[in-house]
């Protein structure tokens, strides 16, 4: 991409990485929708996950993908944002 953009006259490269990192981290932050169905369509078709397991300040225990770029910043269900791991491994799914 950079190779692109450095052979076109009065394009800042700096700008254009930092510009493609914002974007990226945007879309990671907040996929598309079609890209969280096919995330969700494709989990409830696997029979194992590899997760990490969290759990918050006032107890709620929830998981997250292993794959997931970044450990969640607050609990899912009371937004408490003190968050500590407690495990990692493979859930299997019983069907």
């Amino acid at each position: 991409m950079l190779e692109l953009v450095q052979n076109i006259p009065g394009k800042d490269k700096a700008k254009c990485g930092l510009d493609a990192i914002k974007l990226w981290m945007q879309m990671q932050k907040n996929p598309p929708e079609s890209v969280v169905q096919s995330r969700l369509d494709k989990i409830m078709n696997e029979k194992s996950s590899l997760v990490r397991g969290f759990i918050c300040g006032t107890g709620h225990e929830f998981w997250v993908m292993w794959s997931w770029p970044t450990p969640p910043l607050s609990c899912p269900l009371c937004g408490d944002k003190n968050i500590r791991r407690t495990w990692t491994g493979s859930v299997e799914r019983d069907i």
